[in-house]
C-alpha cells in the first residue's frame, strides 16, 4: 500500500484467501479513479513489490473494488 500511494494512488488495500490456496488482495480505489488504466498501473505496482520482496507472483489473486470519496 506505501508503494501505490508514494505513487498518488489513493487505495485502500484488503487480503484474504482463496479456496485454491491463493492470496487474494483487494485492491478499493476511488470511484472516480476506477479504470482500465488505472487498474493496470496499480496492478503492475502491486506484482512488483511482491517480485521485489521474493514472492512468487502466481500465488496471487487481485481483485479491483471502488469507493466514493465524500
Amino acid at each position: 500500500m506505501v508503494s501505490l500511494n508514494e505513487k498518488g494512488y489513493d487505495v485502500a488495500v484488503q487480503e484474504g484467501t482463496s479456496s485454491d490456496k491463493k492470496i487474494v488482495i483487494t485492491l478499493v480505489l476511488p470511484h472516480d479513479e476506477f479504470d482500465s488504466k488505472t487498474k493496470e498501473e496499480v496492478h503492475q505496482i502491486a506484482t512488483d513489490v511482491i517480485i521485489k520482496n521474493k514472492f512468487e507472483p502466481e500465488t496471487f489473486q487481485f481483485n479491483f473494488t471502488s469507493y466514493i470519496k465524500y
